[in-house]
């Protein structure tokens, strides 16, 4: 579906970002949320040696760092793995090569209806 994705996933990426910084005990890491947002920024994004810092000691940043990143660069496999995170990696680079070959929505061993029932008289 490409109809408000980008929305979508920015609305995404908001939720993780505010979930794991409320799940952290460090009084601290409120104040790095737009240090966070801005550093996964696609487009102009910036470097922020405090930030760094912080994550070296600070898991929940870190993981909050990585989530937003994953869905900046690689959305579809964040959000198979997300959904399917015994098998999302595998699903999301099966599903790509599934749609960049020919005849990828027709299921193997079955035709189209109109040869199917040609086939039957």
């Amino acid at each position: 579906m490409t109809y408000d994705t980008e929305p979508a996933l920015q609305a995404l990426a908001q939720a993780c970002l505010k979930s794991r910084l409320a799940a952290s005990d460090d009084p601290r890491c409120p104040d790095f949320r737009r240090l966070i947002e801005e550093s996964v920024r696609p487009d102009t994004s910036r470097h922020s040696p405090d930030l760094h810092a912080h994550m070296v000691h600070c898991p929940h940043c870190t993981r909050a760092y990585e989530e937003l990143s994953a869905l900046r660069d690689h959305p579809r496999t964040a959000l198979a793995e997300g959904l399917l995170p015994w098998a999302g990696t595998a699903y999301a680079t099966a599903a790509g090569t599934r749609e960049s070959r020919p005849g990828a929505g027709v299921p193997s061993g079955s035709a189209p209806r109109s040869t199917a029932a040609t086939a039957r008289t």
